[in-house]
């Protein structure tokens, strides 16, 4: 019956034509692990199991986390998902890993309850001794439930309203005030928002773990390039963030992360030539005194030479002329101007950052003509054509056009 119930979770998790081939699956049998004290050796059973040394029903696994059917299941069906870098509490696990765990729940979760014929579930992570953990290394537990089956005693205990009064106002301002100061800080100045105060040195041991563990994560590049960029580690820093782009374009190309993402890294691009620009501004100020004061001095040396009148001075102020045309163009790429419009989307008039032709022929941002045919109508905004958001082609053409003036007009990076 057990190994029916597991085939048919598997047939959720895993359907025919997935392309992948469960493990030959043993029966579990408990090894030794820490109980009560956490084990720094890694010696926990879910160590072994990750590891390979102890048996296990796995259902679920992909480079971040495990998940296999509970030993000491609390209801029929019951399972623990635990990631495989092991530390004992949950607050000691970096968010890229949180993440990794908290965003297959969903997926894991619905094959649960259709294998288990379950209509709902809990999802439990017992953090600490005195909460019950046995186990220590973090790991989430997901119980299937059905109507009446009175598996928690509290279920069936009258609770008590909350109080509203000095003592409960105390706790609430105390939680307040341990979020405020670990998480955020006020940051000045006009449009003041909170912003998060990272321990950027953990942040990029942690993306450098994750990306590790899985090479696709997008924030795991994401928040790599950030801490990059803390360090005014410019190059690198925009590296992970065009990495993160593009694994978002392709994971979720409407997903708030690629809009982020751009935005960060459209300033970082700023930022980068910003820099080069004020250097170059200097250079090229410095070389035309240099050349400037080196055509002076010729012609006081040419006068000196020459007896009578001469036409020397008309001829010099056309040398310094030529010279101030000729700094002006090589100035001239770091001159903010106006963008082509070929460049343009035809709805925001912002410069392209993912450009999409239509079957009229038409190129728009990707995200804007998406929100149009989502929440206007299924048509070519401009010439009013039936559109699908199947018929749209990724404009390549002009997607290299704007990288090439791009890489040329630095300043077509700023956003605001």
């Amino acid at each position: 019956m057990e190994a029916r119930r597991l085939a048919v979770i598997f047939s959720h998790i895993c359907p025919p034509g997935s392309g992948f081939a469960p493990a030959r699956l043993a029966t579990v049998s408990v090894s030794g692990c820490a109980s009560g004290v956490g084990n720094p050796k890694g010696e926990c059973v879910f160590c072994k199991i990750i590891r390979g040394e102890s048996p296990a029903f796995k259902l679920y696994e992909d480079d971040a986390c495990l998940c296999i059917l509970d030993t000491n299941p609390l209801s029929r069906g019951a399972f623990s998902y635990h990631p495989k870098v092991s530390f004992f509490f949950i607050g000691d696990n970096s968010s890229i890993v949180i993440a990794a765990m908290c965003s297959k729940v969903p997926f894991i979760s619905s094959a649960i309850m259709k294998a288990t014929g379950s209509d709902s579930f809990n999802l439990l992570v017992n953090n600490g001794a005195a909460a019950g953990q046995v186990i220590f290394h973090t790991h989430i537990h997901i119980i299937p439930r059905k109507a009446s089956d009175c598996l928690w005693a509290s279920e069936s205990l009258r609770r008590q309203s909350l109080k509203l009064d000095r003592e409960a106002s105390r706790l609430a301002e105390c939680v307040r005030e341990q979020l405020s100061s670990e998480n955020c800080k006020d940051s000045e100045g006009e449009g003041s928002s909170l912003v998060r105060n990272y321990d950027w040195a953990r942040v990029e041991e942690d993306c450098r773990r994750a990306i590790q563990l899985d090479n696709s994560s997008v924030k795991g590049h994401y928040m790599l390039g950030l801490a990059l960029l803390e360090r005014k580690e410019y190059a690198e820093g925009i590296k992970e963030l065009e990495k993160a782009l593009d694994l978002g374009r392709v994971a979720n190309p409407k997903g708030y992360m690629v809009e982020e993402i751009w935005q960060e890294l459209a300033k970082a691009k700023y930022m980068e030539w910003e820099n080069a620009s004020t250097k170059r501004s200097w250079d090229l100020q410095s070389l035309k005194e240099a050349c400037e004061t080196a055509l002076k001095q010729k012609h006081l040396l040419d006068d000196s030479e020459v007896d009578g009148f001469n036409d020397e001075g008309s001829t010099e102020i056309e040398q310094l002329k030529v010279l101030e045309r000729v700094f002006q163009i090589a100035g001239d790429a770091d001159t903010p101007q106006e963008v082509p419009d070929y460049l343009c989307c035809k709805i925001t008039l912002d410069i392209f950052r993912d450009p999409v032709i239509t079957p009229s022929g038409l190129t728009y941002e990707r995200s804007v003509i998406m929100e149009h045919l989502c929440k206007v109508g299924t048509f070519d905004p401009i010439t009013r054509e039936p559109l699908d958001e199947r018929q749209l082609v990724p404009n390549l053409a002009i997607k290299e056009a704007v990288q090439a003036f791009l890489d040329k007009h630095g300043w077509a990076y700023r956003t605001d």
